[in-house]
């Protein structure tokens, strides 16, 4: 959308609006819609795409100060074990974000006075999940590097 604010002589001021919204899902997969799975991200069917394929973060056990994760196995009834633990590998992934916004915007502002021009753009975006892969370096002591 634009608009113009301002027009005289000496003086005109327009501006500029846009928003746009971002849905990526995965349709289908070769090899009879098998996960594509590389490193912190998962390509499976029906999910965005490259969503974050993560363990579950439970916070911190007060008692000794272990990360704790969320177990994600299946029990015996079929339901999902929602229990935590403080070891990393009895854990399992799951989808956990989306690295893609789901919507977007930009306004810009354009100023003219005789012969100066001043523009200035906001943007923004909102939905997007973001992963710090950096902080796994520091958030357990037990770690192999």
């Amino acid at each position: 959308m634009n608009t113009k604010n301002v027009e005289t002589e000496k003086f005109k001021w327009t501006t500029s609006f846009n928003l746009t919204t971002n849905n990526s899902k995965v349709k289908s997969l070769p090899n009879n819609n098998t996960d594509v799975i590389t490193n912190y991200n998962i390509n499976r069917v029906g999910e965005n795409i490259s969503s974050f394929y993560l363990v579950e973060y439970a916070g911190v056990d007060p008692a000794n100060g272990d990360a704790l994760f969320v177990k994600n196995t299946v029990n015996a009834d079929g339901s999902l074990d929602k229990s935590t633990t403080n070891d990393y590998s009895e854990a399992k992934r799951i989808v956990a974000g989306n690295p893609f916004p789901t919507l977007m915007s930009g306004l810009t502002n354009t100023m003219n006075y005789k012969n100066f021009d001043f523009n200035f753009t906001f943007q923004g975006e909102w939905g997007a999940s973001i992963y710090n892969s950096a902080g796994i370096y520091m958030s357990t002591a037990s770690r192999l590097f």
